[in-house]
């Protein structure tokens, strides 16, 4: 596969993950859960074509059609299945997924976003613009109508760091590969959510490591583990409570 095609699946995931995260956001109606998801998708490159490039918004075309029926059905997927009280015990892990997914595709936003905009001008700071925008303009406004109290966030603002370095680095540098590594790495090495992966993984690698096994009968630990209480309870985050009572009832 060449650049373009890796590019375009990166987009198309891309989207996906935009309208999960859309749908998460919190909304009295599910109504308005689906449309901060075509927002959170297709929010960016309306802001790039309608303020920066001068051009009918690409949304807008019969080409974007098959994109705004895909969300759509996403976006109720997730709702019905997902987010529902029924199955929501059985997706707890989904969050990292999306964060996952959302930190790879960023740079796909960033390429489309330069690309189309060296079509329409020479501007360096415009076509910088563009691929920002891209990245992040949905983000922005769904979080500006969502939960403005919560829009400059320190994991926001390191975010949108990572996304000008992207987009001037692919602007100067032009080079795809590097970038689709830089973003993620900058994003999942300086996120808390970091802790949160490595952790999972860490549990079902070697949970006993982490987990010390106890004799719930006696409630004796059958481990000889040292390490320090408030460390496991960060680690072992899905049995950090129960962890905690019986390591107190130990101490006593």
């Amino acid at each position: 596969m060449n650049s373009k095609t890796i590019v375009s699946l990166f987009n198309f995931w891309g989207i996906c993950s935009c309208a999960l995260q859309g749908a998460k956001k919190e909304a009295k109606k599910k109504v308005e859960k689906i449309f901060y998801s075509l927002l959170n998708s297709f929010g960016g490159g309306f802001l790039r074509d309608t303020l920066l490039l001068k051009r009918i918004p690409w949304i807008m075309t019969i080409s974007a059609l098959p994109y705004l029926i895909w969300i759509v059905l996403v976006s109720i997927i997730y709702l019905l299945i997902v987010d529902s009280k029924i199955f929501k015990k059985y997706f707890k892990d989904f969050d990292v997924f999306i964060y996952l997914l959302d930190i790879f595709c960023l740079s796909a936003f960033i390429v489309i976003g330069i690309d189309t905009a060296m079509e329409y001008t020479s501007n360096p700071s415009v076509i910088i613009l563009s691929g920002f925008i891209t990245g992040n303009g949905g983000g922005i406004l769904v979080n500006i109508l969502s939960s403005p109290h919560h829009f400059l966030k320190h994991n926001n603002i390191h975010y949108f760091l990572t996304a000008w370095l992207g987009c001037i680095y692919y602007y100067f540098g032009n080079d795809i590969a590097f970038l689709t590594l830089f973003i993620p790495v900058m994003l999942f090495l300086n996120n808390p959510q970091f802790k949160t992966v490595i952790a999972h993984y860490a549990i079902l690698l070697n949970p006993v490591f982490y987990y010390p096994q106890v004799d719930f009968l006696t409630q004796n630990f059958i481990s000889n583990d040292t390490t320090s209480c408030n460390r496991k309870a960060s680690v072992c985050f899905y049995k950090a409570k129960k962890y905690l009572t019986l390591q107190r009832i130990r101490q006593c």
